[in-house]
């Protein structure tokens, strides 16, 4: 009975965002087939996790995501519902942030996707929340890549407080897959605490990239991506010089401070320059999506 109610589910899933909405998937190639991953999504509607398991295609079945337990298995029915049909797994929502991730990572060790919305909540506005470090967090310690989405018109057609749909436009946008080889070079050398908030800062530029290709928000939007990404650049200075001082110190511990004065100060100096010379600066590999 579970396993029909569940095809029962699919298909009429699949007929919503095919039928009923005019969907847009685009950079499906992008979605690894042969490992699991963590998926970033920005959130601002209930129609988010159905968009994001459509757009997957095939890596959408094995797509899971943590839920609110006051909210989605409120009462009997509901709690059936929500525990035999669907793929949310319930996480009490006002309780320890280290019981919810660990649930998060139990999913991932058993070789599933896992969706997480890093904003930490639905957006009332429409606008692009900072991710929160939890993505970090999991994705170093589940060894595990994230695949970067933007989810468009969700907001549009079903808002928070909404009930029915006011229009039926939708879109995700799949960005470059980004290896946990990549994110574990990014953080290297790093403050175990600072590499999380890293690897978020990765998955948020990699999402705005994708709004702003998307065209979503216009001039407005453009201009606040160009100040974020002013911010990142800076950031990205700051943190080599922080790297370049912390190298310096454990040389001179070790009696050889000269010498390693001399190979740290070009690599920061050409890395502060280079950040207020072209602050928006974007890596090969956003460049190429």
């Amino acid at each position: 009975m579970v396993a029909a109610g569940k095809t029962v589910l699919r298909t009429g899933q699949k007929g919503l965002y095919e039928r009923l909405f005019e969907t847009r998937i685009v950079g499906r190639a992008h979605v690894p087939q042969h490992v699991n991953f963590l998926v970033a999504a920005n959130h601002a509607s209930h129609l988010d996790m159905g968009l994001v398991k459509h757009a997957l295609g095939g890596q959408g079945d094995n797509l899971v995501a943590l839920a609110a337990r006051d909210y989605f298995f409120t009462n009997r029915l509901r709690r059936t519902y929500f525990e035999n049909f669907t793929q949310l797994i319930p996480m009490n929502r006002h309780g320890s942030l280290r019981e919810s991730l660990e649930l998060a990572s139990r999913s991932l060790r058993q070789g599933r996707n896992l969706l997480i919305f890093p904003e930490g909540t639905r957006a009332t506005d429409g606008t692009l929340k900072e991710f929160k470090g939890s993505l970090g967090y999991l994705a170093l310690t589940n060894q595990v890549g994230i695949l970067p989405i933007y989810l468009e018109g969700t907001y549009d057609v079903l808002p928070k407080g909404a009930v029915l749909p006011k229009g039926r436009d939708l879109a995700a946008h799949i960005g470059t897959f980004i290896s946990y080889e990549e994110i574990a070079e990014a953080v290297k050398g790093l403050p175990r605490s600072e590499q999380h908030r890293v690897v978020a800062a990765m998955a948020e530029e990699a999402v705005r990239k994708l709004r702003a290709r998307s065209g979503k928000g216009g001039e407005k939007e453009q201009e606040e991506t160009s100040l974020h990404d002013a911010g990142h650049a800076e950031g990205l200075a700051e943190r080599e010089l922080r790297r370049q001082a912390r190298k310096m110190r454990a040389a001179a511990a070790a009696g050889d401070a000269p010498q390693a004065a001399a190979e740290a100060a070009t690599p920061a100096a050409s890395t502060a320059k280079t950040s207020k010379r072209k602050p928006a600066a974007r890596s090969a590999r956003e460049t190429d999506e």
